[in-house]
């Protein structure tokens, strides 16, 4: 008997018990900073600190002289400076959210109810089988239940371009960030050995991943049982 027939998936009664015991699968985003705490922030460049310092100096030298022109060019140079960094930062960060808003909504083959279907990535759950093919990005962290020299690009984690994965467990440390069985969220499967495809896998795929949990943390399996 295939090893990939002891994982069915689960059921739409255990997805809901999963979403509600380990949420979804989102990373959380960082709290978001109001309009002045993020104008304020570009105060603390250094070159930003030495036009003010300038800029009191200058103020107390026109005190002398009579002339505040020098004065007033310094502060305009400093709030255009301020101003246009404020204005790149908030919109690079709109734009960073919208990205990942369109990340969270990529397909996903899952096997669920005994049978293959697509789903958000954000919709995944602890414990769903995942199918995986080249070119596919890793969903979530998780266990590999069914692959044959599976090679991953690791490189935004550990900086190893390819790394190799199997389903069995290890015995013994290779020296590598993870383990061989393991595979990480925003991870690429970049080619693997075709394997002979059981009577239970309905799509050409060449490994099934059980997702053990979001991004930097590892659960144990629910749908064993």
């Amino acid at each position: 008997m295939s090893k990939c027939k002891e994982y069915i998936g689960l059921n739409s009664q255990k997805v809901e018990q999963s979403r509600r015991e380990h949420g979804a699968n989102i990373l959380t985003p960082p709290a978001k900073k109001t309009l002045w705490k993020l104008y304020l922030e570009k105060f603390n460049d250094p070159l930003i600190r030495i036009l003010l310092v300038a800029a009191a100096i200058s103020l107390m030298l026109s005190f002398f002289k009579n002339d505040f022109l020098e004065t007033i060019g310094i502060f305009l140079a400093i709030f255009f400076a301020t101003a246009v960094g404020f204005y790149f930062e908030r919109d690079a960060t709109k734009k960073f959210a919208i990205l990942n808003a369109i990340g969270e909504e990529q397909p996903v083959k899952v096997r669920r109810n005994g049978h293959v279907q697509e789903i958000a990535r954000k919709d995944v759950v602890v414990g769903d089988l995942i199918f995986l093919e080249t070119g596919d990005e890793i969903p979530a962290d998780g266990t590999l239940v069914e692959a044959v020299n599976m090679q991953v690009d690791e490189s935004s984690l550990t900086g190893e371009p390819l790394t190799t994965k199997h389903a069995e467990e290890p015995t013994q440390s290779n020296g590598e960030a993870y383990a061989q069985n393991q595979v990480m969220r925003s991870t690429m499967v970049m080619n693997e050995q075709p394997r002979r495809q059981s009577e239970f896998i309905i799509t050409l795929t060449t490994s099934l991943v059980m997702l053990v949990g979001e991004a930097g943390r590892l659960v144990k399996r629910l749908f064993s049982k």
